[in-house]
């Protein structure tokens, strides 16, 4: 087991901080996993909790499956967004979970878990599980998710290519729920059924990795086509790190009234499609059903679901099978 302690900057602070890493081995799946925190003032701070840090992980190793830890809990500079995906079906897969944390310094690596039920405890995943596929039976990488494009903006460069007018359904309704049947197959397409397409005037945008991970990236460019009204990506070319074209991605969206902010393009739910050119593959997300129910957002979600530290916390993650 391995460790280091490294320095970074928050943009805006004259005050440096302090984080560290520890190399704790391989998930079950063959991924490279990877624990530690950041947000400390003080270099001895960080190395200190480092070392508290990897005697837990000995610890863990070695205890029995239903005493095994929470997550510790991390000193850090505040999380913005939580994403939490878990799995129902198929039941060879039934409560794998993956948890991701993206930090309000945005020069911090967002933090990536995923919870294994073989093994019963989380493992957390180092920051190549940008390109893992969630999962790793689905063709979404951890950055296709959340309608594409789910990275830090510190790792990043874009470029402004042009204004263009784009063939886009911004006007969904739920037949989408309903796959197969409601699908022009075998490539997956929408039917008229789904509502009607328009143009739309959108703004290309050439979003390429930073020289630093571009080496270690799954992407060497995403060319996204932002709906200038909405902002809504509505439909992203992505690139591997040879430049080869290799995925299509389509978002359509379903408007709906979001309470205090009255109508909003993603509020009623939607579907994105990403079509793999390289692997001659195709995977669908959409949020409604065979019974054009749909997702529920703010004050409608049940209560039972509205509870951030039980689905935004990475010890939480530990009890999917209590």
């Amino acid at each position: 087991m391995k460790g280091s302690v490294t320095k970074y900057v928050i943009k805006g602070s004259s005050r440096p901080r302090w984080r560290y890493r520890i190399d704790a081995g391989r998930d079950p799946f063959g991924r490279r996993i990877q624990e530690g925190a950041g947000g400390f003032t003080k270099e001895g701070e960080a190395r200190e909790a480092m070392k508290a840090h990897m005697e837990r992980i000995g610890a863990r190793a070695t205890a029995p499956i239903e005493a095994l830890p929470s997550a510790p809990p991390e000193k850090t500079v505040g999380q913005w967004l939580g994403e939490w995906l878990d799995v129902e079906e198929p039941e060879q897969f039934r409560y794998a979970t993956d948890l991701i944390l993206l930090w309000q310094d945005n020069l911090q690596i967002e933090d990536n878990y995923l919870f294994v039920p073989a093994l019963r405890h989380s493992l957390r995943l180092s920051d190549a599980a940008h390109c893992a596929r969630i999962f790793t039976f689905a063709d979404y990488t951890h950055d296709d998710v959340r309608g594409g494009w789910n990275g830090g903006i510190a790792d990043f460069d874009s470029t402004f290519v042009k204004r263009m007018q784009l063939l886009a359904l911004t006007q969904l309704n739920n037949d989408d729920g309903n796959f197969p049947d409601n699908y022009n197959m075998p490539l997956g397409w929408a039917r008229p059924s789904w509502g009607n397409w328009e143009l739309r005037d959108t703004w290309v945008i050439d979003v390429r990795p930073i020289a630093s991970i571009g080496n270690r990236y799954c992407y060497g460019k995403r060319t996204v086509y932002l709906d200038t009204n909405t902002y809504a990506p509505l439909a992203q070319d992505l690139y591997d790190t040879k430049m080869n074209f290799a995925k299509v991605m389509v978002e359509s969206l379903t408007p709906a009234n979001f309470p205090g902010s009255g109508m909003q393009t993603w509020a009623g739910g939607g579907i994105v499609q990403i079509w793999d050119m390289i692997n001659h593959h195709a995977a669908f997300g959409f949020t409604a059903d065979e019974k054009h129910h749909n997702w529920t957002i703010d004050g409608d979600v049940k209560p039972q679901y509205n509870n951030i530290r039980e689905y935004q916390d990475a010890g939480a993650i530990m009890h999917m099978m209590r």
